[in-house]
Order: C-alpha cells, then sequence, then structure tokens
C-alpha cells in the first residue's frame, strides 16, 4: 500500500511524464528520418523547428484521434433516439460512423505534410491520407473484432492472449503509414517515373557522365545569374527521373561540389556550385567525387 500511495505522485509521476515525452519526440523524429528517406532528403530540421513542430503534433493529435475515436460512438448513442429524430435518426447514424475515416485522413493528410523535411503539395499528401485514414480505420476495426474473439481464450492464455494481435496490429498499420508514404511521393512525381526500373542496371560510366551533366546544369545556372535549380526543376526540365535527380545531387553535396540551401526559409532546397567554379576542372570533378 505504501508503495502505491508512493507511486501515485511525486517523483514516479515526473520521470513517467519526462520518459513519456522523450520517447514520443524520439518517435517522431524516427518517423522523419523515414519519411526523409522515402522523399531523399539528406537535411534534418534544426532542433528548434523540431522541438517546436513534434511538440504542437504532440499535443494536437491525441486530441484529433480521441475525438474521431470517442465522439462517432457519443453522436450514434444521442441519435439513435427514433422516437426524438425519427426517420432521420438512421441517416444520421450511417453519417457519423463516416467520421472516423475523415478525422484519420485529416490526422495522415497533415503527417505526410509537415513531417518530411522537404515541400510536399497538399494534394498528394491528401490522396496518400485519404488511402492510409480509411485504410487504417478498416484494419483497427478488424484488430478490435479480433480481440473481442480471443476474450473467449482468456481462460486459458490470460492476459498473453492479446500480446501477439498487438504485435501484428502495431506491424501493419506502420506498414500502412509507410505505404501512405511511398503513395504521396508517387502522386507527386508521377510524371518522373519513366525508366525507374532501369536504374539500377545503369552503369558507372553512364553514373559519372550523369554527375557531372548535372554538375553542369547547376553551374550554367548559377554563372548566367538566374534561379538556383531545385531537384523538381532540374527532374522536369531535363526529363530524369526524380530519384535519380536526388541521388545525384545528394551525392555532389557530400562530395562537397554543391551545397543546398533552403528557398526563402521554406523546404524547397535550391542547389549551389560549392567551389569556384572558374578554377573547376573536369578532372578535378572526378577527383573529388572519387
Amino acid at each position: 500500500e505504501r508503495y502505491l500511495e508512493n507511486a501515485k505522485g511525486g517523483l514516479f509521476v515526473g520521470i513517467g511524464i519526462v520518459f513519456l515525452l522523450w520517447s514520443v519526440i524520439s518517435a517522431f523524429r524516427h518517423i522523419e528520418k523515414i519519411f526523409n528517406d522515402i522523399w531523399q532528403v539528406k537535411k534534418d530540421r534544426s532542433l528548434v523547428i523540431q522541438f517546436t513542430t513534434y511538440f504542437s503534433m504532440v499535443f494536437l493529435l491525441p486530441i484529433l484521434i480521441l475525438t474521431s475515436s470517442g465522439l462517432s460512438i457519443l453522436l450514434q448513442t444521442i441519435f439513435s433516439n427514433e422516437e426524438m429524430f425519427g426517420e432521420l435518426s438512421h441517416f444520421l447514424i450511417q453519417t457519423i460512423k463516416i467520421l472516423p475515416y475523415v478525422l484519420n485522413s485529416l490526422i495522415f493528410t497533415a503527417l505526410y505534410a509537415i513531417i518530411p523535411n522537404t515541400q510536399v503539395r497538399f494534394s498528394s499528401a491528401l490522396i496518400a491520407g485519404i488511402f492510409t485514414g480509411v485504410m487504417f480505420q478498416i484494419f483497427q476495426l478488424l484488430y478490435i473484432k479480433g480481440q473481442v474473439f480471443l476474450t473467449s481464450y482468456n481462460v486459458v492464455y490470460g492476459g498473453f492472449a492479446v500480446i501477439p494481435l498487438l504485435l501484428l496490429w502495431l506491424q501493419i498499420s506502420w506498414l500502412i503509414v509507410l505505404l501512405g508514404a511511398e503513395l504521396s511521393f508517387s502522386v507527386q512525381n508521377f510524371s518522373n517515373f519513366d525508366f525507374e526500373f532501369d536504374l539500377k542496371k545503369m552503369s558507372r560510366r553512364y553514373h559519372d557522365f550523369l554527375l557531372l551533366s548535372v554538375m553542369t546544369l547547376i553551374v550554367k545556372r548559377f554563372v548566367e545569374e538566374k534561379e538556383p535549380y531545385t531537384s523538381e526543376m532540374l527532374s522536369s526540365e531535363n526529363e530524369i527521373p526524380i530519384r535519380l535527380v536526388k541521388n545525384s545531387v545528394n551525392q555532389l553535396v557530400d562530395a562537397g561540389l554543391l551545397i543546398a540551401i533552403d528557398k526563402n526559409h521554406t523546404r524547397v532546397r535550391q542547389f549551389f556550385p560549392a567551389i569556384d567554379v572558374s578554377k573547376l576542372t573536369v578532372a578535378d570533378f572526378f577527383e573529388r567525387l572519387n
């Protein structure tokens, strides 16, 4: 009893809150890293922006999730009174059943638009958000039905009966979320997926030629004092698959040949030569690259 009284407050609560916030922030950082890998973005947000973004999500998302889970049940209970609402009751209940799908879609749309450290079009995030929200809700309903079914086995297995299904639900739920992230990337870059499956067969000679071509385009743009290239501009103007463009500029940044700067404090990255272009030769280029 003394142990439980001490656990109710004081140091235990403080440690619990700190650990909870740390674990949630760590989860968000891991999610951002994976989303950035999907979008082929290497640059992470600054710690200040990470802190403010994640904390706003930590306090906003639970409200939306609780609303999605609880509000529909509450409203169904209210509108199930046929004496009060008459024939309108059935229509209202059917409409309310759609509410969790809508809220889930909004939650995932916000995740796909905000978390990747690059500019994501709202239409791309919305399509992926609707797909993920609907799939997530359907699978959640199947999970709940499975848990109800397993209650009949509690006599034999006790509380352990729910653990395998819980782990399966976690695994498949995150696969659905990652599939939605891939979908948002694919929708935004659909027109640039030509020859996507031939990229793995590309020879080293062609790969070097491509890197040199990308570097040449960026240098010419810089010398002519035009607006610097972004990955999307390079891909669309020169008909190069977007994944190949992003992979190329990332390699050039790693080699110290390019620098990436956010455009007007947005998440759109523009690329500039990192060295004096008047002294850069093809031999110097490949020496740095190698």
